[in-house]
Formats: C-alpha cells, structure tokens, sequence
C-alpha cells in the first residue's frame, strides 16, 4: 500500500545531515558565482588594457624639448617598454631615417601609412628582431615616426591608440 505524505509533512524541518549538505551546496554555488563573476571581470579589462595598452597618448608635453626632434621612453598599462621617436628636422632626414630603418632585414610588414579617412600620408614598415622586440616606423608627409616595443602586438596597438589620426 502506497502511503500518501500529507502537506504538513512534506514540510517538516529536515535533520541536521541534510541541513548541513543543502548549506555545502548552497555556500558552493555562491563562491563559484562570484569566482566567475570575478575572473568574467579580469578577464574583460585584461583584453580592454592588451588592445588599448597606453594610458596615456598625450606624450608629447613629455618629451624631452629638443627643437628638432622627441625621445620618450615610457611603460604601457601591463608594464611592457615603449619608446617614441618624431623627428621633423627636414624632408631629407626624415627620408634618410626611414631608409635606414629599412634596411633591416626582419621586415614583417611594408606599405603605405593611411590617415582616418584612408589617404595616403606616407609609408610604413615593421621589422621584429630575434628577441621579439618590433619597431612600427613610419613617414607621415615630412616628419618621421616610430613606435618601439617588447613585441609586434604591443607597438602595433600602441600605434593604432595613439598615432590613428
């Protein structure tokens, strides 16, 4: 014979073992929700920092004076080294320093250097060196620039934040 558990039944107070397990699994769902929150949350501003590494463009208050030509050497947000190169002595050095730049033979990137509306403001090249420090260079009408860093992915972002007219 089948017996029928009445309401007040079914409701009753479980025992101190089931009390406790049903408070295991409960203080168990609670730390993974808030792991996951927290590691969704790392996670996001760590991809946040890698494609946007510099806290701060605004370099050239910063650099070192010279009427001719600036030098910064900084950190980006992750601590990578970057450093910054404009000259705008004349056409002739500029050129002179792009074709010397050039010349390395680890080039990995050779093309045209494009302004926000996509014309043509100069020529721009990327070379890696065996331990995989990169330097983006760049001629952007008279002036020459470079953009140095720990690694192609860190000098490639940097350029992009801080040198995308």
């Amino acid at each position: 014979m089948v017996k029928r558990i009445s309401r007040r039944e079914s409701t009753e107070e479980k025992g101190p073992i089931e009390t406790v397990a049903f408070m295991k699994r409960k203080a168990l769902y609670i730390i993974g929700t808030i792991l996951a929150a927290g590691g969704a949350a790392y996670l996001g501003m760590y991809l946040y920092v890698r494609a946007v590494p510099m806290a701060d463009c605004s370099w050239r208050a910063r650099v070192s004076g010279n009427p001719d030509y600036n030098i910064l050497n900084t950190k980006t947000r992750l601590g990578d080294d970057v450093d910054f190169y404009h000259d705008f002595r004349s056409p002739s050095i500029s050129a002179h320093n792009f074709e010397s730049n050039a010349e390395n033979l680890d080039i990995v990137e050779s093309g045209t250097k494009t302004n926000a509306a996509g014309d043509v403001i100069g020529r721009r090249t990327a070379w890696v060196i065996p331990t995989g420090a990169a330097r983006v260079f760049w001629t952007e009408g008279d002036e020459f620039w470079f953009v140095q860093a720990d690694s192609l992915r860190v000098a490639k972002a940097v350029e992009q934040q801080c040198f995308s007219n």
